[in-house]
């Protein structure tokens, strides 16, 4: 699908039933995040030898069918960093591959049988964290800015009332959400769980998540700094313009001021990336 047809998708009433699953494959096995469901599995020996392109066709492939319940009369957004699988995908097959045709047939036949529409878009793979470390096995990435490039944020936006995607271990002011159920020094578990309606808040979220905030913020009030990637292609960055109050501010010097707190050190790519902070205001902008 389009990318203008993917900004009318979040730009629907908050009562479409629309779905975000983000996936990815790796040697050692697959991992996806559909909306607040971590999913994630290892391959058998003759799975380990497949091609990339059809381990990441059945990666998506497993996370809807781990969910049809939840999916069912309802329009699935698919990020992937593996461009030829959303080829397939949106092409419904192709010629090159008959593995990948089959593939294709089986997830359409899927999605077709519990009224599913899918919408694709392409990650780049700097900015598929979540999905990448289910692949690998590993513990999910928490990115978290330094204290002096809060700092800097605040003084040219404010000071946030409170932190959205936050932690124990991470968070820019003293209130806070989190994931996790059994802190209870948060104001409560998942920020997703609740509509927003804050005067100032603060939303730094995993790259694959902005989709979802973005269309969050459809049904929310209030004002917003968002920290985001610089991508000039996404076809979420038109919202994130029409809802802006403020020029974005660019938020230099990462390798020293972007940390990922499972690691203690910044991440790996952080030399190809780029993040920005944006005020931006709640509610639907179009």
């Amino acid at each position: 699908m389009v990318a203008k047809e993917c900004q009318e998708a979040l730009s629907h009433s908050p009562a479409t039933n629309h779905q975000f699953l983000t996936t990815d494959a790796a040697n050692y096995g697959w991992g996806a995040q559909l909306n607040d469901m971590i999913l994630s599995g290892t391959w058998t020996g003759e799975q380990r030898l497949w091609h990339s392109n059809l381990k990441e066709l059945h990666a998506i492939h497993a996370a809807l069918r781990a969910s049809r319940y939840a999916l069912r009369n309802s329009t699935l957004l698919i990020q992937s960093d593996n461009r030829t699988a959303l080829a397939y995908l949106k092409n419904e097959g192709g010629t090159r591959s008959t593995e990948l045709l089959e593939e294709v047939r089986k997830i359409l036949l899927f999605a077709d049988g519990i009224h599913l529409k899918l919408v694709t878009q392409h990650l780049p793979g700097t900015l598929n964290t979540v999905a990448d470390r289910l692949s690998r096995g590993k513990r999910l990435p928490q990115w978290h800015l330094s204290p002096q490039a809060c700092q800097k944020i605040f003084h040219e936006f404010g000071i946030p009332q409170i932190d959205l995607f936050a932690s124990r271990q991470a968070h820019v002011v003293r209130r806070y959400v989190s994931l996790d159920p059994l802190d209870h020094q948060a104001e409560f578990c998942n920020a997703f769980s609740r509509r927003w309606f804050y005067r100032l808040a603060w939303i730094f979220p995993p790259p694959s998540l902005m989709p979802r905030v973005l269309a969050h913020l459809n049904m929310s009030r209030g004002i917003y700094i968002v920290i985001t990637p610089r991508w000039e292609r996404t076809f979420w960055r038109s919202d994130l313009r029409a809802r802006a109050l403020r020029y974005p501010m660019r938020i230099p010097g990462l390798r020293h001021h972007l940390i990922d707190m499972t690691t203690g050190h910044p991440p790996p790519n952080v030399a190809d990336l780029e993040l920005e902070a944006w005020l931006v205001g709640g509610g639907s902008p179009f």
